[in-house]
């Protein structure tokens, strides 16, 4: 039905093939992802990722490779992931392959091999190591579990913090 409307408006051949081929690559992985986007608070969104796949059967969104910026009026805050996907809607997601978050305005480091969570509660949880870096303060956990955006943060295992 699509392709037929297309063909009504389009002149060329080249141009029906053209636009074909997009439709086509639309149901494929896509490669190198650059996404902006800003709100109307001034808040600015920025992925990087070396692929992006879409399941909208499932309603998921997986990158490769990624680098999210989020700045929230200055507050820079960087997520690192080897593979992202995000679930429902993005209600939920699972970060994988050497996580890495950054806030260097709260001089905030958070590294961990996978990390789960849910974008509206604000949570987040890992049953892998996980090393923190807080200011001057590092902490080093064998589990993390953080709700409502971080008022409850609890480290698992036999935590060790170091103060320089």
């Amino acid at each position: 039905m699509l392709l037929f409307v297309i063909n009504i408006f389009t002149k060329t051949n080249s141009e029906i093939k053209s636009i074909k081929n997009s439709i086509n690559t639309l149901s494929k992985n896509t490669h190198g992802i650059n996404i902006e986007r800003k709100n109307i608070k001034g808040e600015k969104l920025k992925i990087i990722a070396e692929e992006l796949s879409e399941n909208i059967k499932n309603k998921t969104i997986k990158l490769k490779n990624s680098v999210t910026t989020i700045d929230q009026k200055g507050k820079i805050t960087q997520i690192i992931a080897g593979v992202a996907l995000i679930n429902k809607n993005y209600d939920d997601y699972k970060l994988s392959k050497e996580v890495k978050i950054i806030n260097k305005n709260k001089n905030f480091i958070l590294k961990t091999k996978n990390l789960n969570g849910q974008f509206k509660k604000g949570t987040m949880f890992s049953e892998n190591d996980v090393d923190i870096i807080i200011g001057n303060v590092k902490i080093f956990g064998k589990g993390l579990k953080l709700l409502n955006h971080g008022e409850y943060i609890k480290i698992f295992g036999k935590a060790k913090l170091i103060t320089n």
